[in-house]
């Protein structure tokens, strides 16, 4: 015979609720390892969560593969827009056309550059340091310095090797201090240099002198173009430091390019500063 229980005057719940209450109160307590039922919805919720966080990594994957491939065609379409610039300004150099003709490419050129800063910005360390440091260049051509600067921070981040970290951390070092003022830039950029040079001990490049070689020249005459124009005595110091280091380095494309870039600064200057040329006891290059 069912259970019947009369609701009591003031009590909160009806006789039905009171005889499934009670009924629930005699129910003997279940460990959850136990309850079957539960494990089963459990190890569901757990198999969907899983599920949807594949799904949204792979989705992210996607994207950031979609916006590599949208980044390499404008840095592709950067550097046509510029070679189809040289072409254009030399085919109508002297015509009446001349200053439309450079208006109008110059805008494109623009236009493309924010372009591909803006893809640049939204991939981050995904994109490839040699592009955005080579991106940032372009910007602080232009004025653009603070979003130059955030791209080379990033370019930073995506090192993948001590030859990445060197060319990013000498352009680090070379804009701060060349686009900044005072000794805070000063000391923030020569830190960036500092840094560079230390980066066989990061990386233990003992078994890799010519590497070292490479790194370190590359980073003393950096640091001496970015001092040029506004101390040649420190620019001189590492400019010679810089060329000891590629006298002694064996030939290759590399160093061969090096230290003919090294030549030409006898001629221009320091860092291409005028005032500022390499000092008497530095020997010059073979």
């Amino acid at each position: 015979m069912p259970e019947t229980i009369e609701q009591q005057p003031g009590s909160p719940f009806t006789s039905e609720e009171a005889i499934v209450l009670k009924a629930l109160a005699r129910t003997p307590e279940k460990k959850w390892w136990g309850d079957y039922r539960f494990l089963i919805a459990l190890f569901a919720f757990l198999l969907s969560l899983f599920t949807s966080l594949i799904s949204a990594y792979v989705s992210h994957l996607r994207d950031v593969h979609d916006q590599q491939s949208r980044f390499t065609v404008a840095l592709g379409a950067l550097q046509d827009l510029n070679l189809k610039r040289v072409e254009l300004l030399k085919q109508y150099r002297n015509t009446v056309y001349e200053g439309q003709v450079s208006e109008l490419i110059t805008t494109q050129v623009n236009d493309a550059l924010h372009t591909a800063a803006e893809l640049g910005l939204q991939l981050g360390t995904n994109a490839s340091t040699t592009d955005l440091v080579g991106l940032a260049t372009r910007l602080y051509d232009t004025g653009e310095s603070a979003t130059a600067e955030k791209l080379l921070k990033f370019a930073l981040g995506a090192a993948k090797n001590a030859n990445d970290e060197s060319l990013a951390l000498r352009a680090l070092g070379f804009y701060t201090i060349r686009m900044g003022r005072g000794s805070t830039a000063l000391k923030t950029g020569e830190g960036y240099f500092e840094r560079a040079l230390d980066l066989d001990q990061k990386y233990d490049l003992a078994d890799h002198p010519h590497l070292v070689a490479w790194i370190r020249s590359s980073a003393q005459i950096g640091w001496a173009g970015a001092l040029a124009p506004t101390d040649c005595a420190a620019a001189q110091k590492h400019f010679g430091k810089g060329v000891k280091i590629l006298a002694g380095a064996p030939k290759s494309i590399n160093f061969d390019r090096a230290r003919a870039g090294a030549k030409q600064q006898w001629i221009t200057g320091i860092g291409g500063v005028p005032g500022c040329r390499p000092d008497a006891g530095t020997s010059p290059l073979p």
